[in-house]
């Protein structure tokens, strides 16, 4: 099933949003920021023949965060983005890897995003809502640009563009 993720509709109210991908797909995921935060609209996607899955807050969210109070806390949110899932009957939420500012500072990132990773097992497993890390760009600041993290059981959302075609030359 291919569904569309409401960040397509990101301008509009998350009931509106909701309702034009209702016309189209059966199925949306809800891109929890902004106008769609789902922490504010817990009851708006229930209005919906829709299957949904969420993606996380990306907004003050870093499973990855050098600093292990801000590691701590992220794990916390996608807890309570896991609850939203199951008020709505969604079945997965999506989640950035994080990301950090120096290149030193890489391998404390990678095994802080180890240690998000093991505990979302837990997480899923109490709700049955599957988590999943999503690829991201390749940009130096991020964490799994490329397939090179051990996701212990934690699920795989790969986030694909196309490529723009070359331009053409005319004389």
């Amino acid at each position: 099933m291919i569904g569309i993720s409401s960040y397509a509709f990101h301008d509009l109210p998350l009931s509106a949003a909701l309702e034009n991908i209702e016309s189209i797909s059966k199925c949306a995921e809800i891109y929890s920021e902004g106008l769609h935060d789902i922490f504010r609209h817990t009851q708006t996607p229930l209005s919906y023949d829709l299957k949904y899955s969420v993606h996380a807050p990306t907004t003050d969210l870093n499973i990855s965060s050098i600093r292990e109070p801000i590691r701590q806390a992220s794990p916390e949110l996608v807890s309570q983005a896991v609850d939203m899932c199951t008020r709505i009957d969604a079945g997965m939420l999506v989640v950035h890897p994080g990301y950090f500012s120096y290149s030193y500072d890489l391998p404390v990132a990678r095994a802080a995003l180890n240690r998000s990773i093991r505990e979302f097992a837990d997480i899923s497993g109490d709700t049955g809502v599957q988590i999943c890390i999503e690829n991201m760009p390749n940009w130096e600041c991020f964490l799994f640009r490329q397939p090179d993290i051990d996701l212990d059981g934690t699920g795989l959302v790969l986030d694909t563009m196309p490529i723009p075609p070359e331009p053409s030359m005319s004389l």
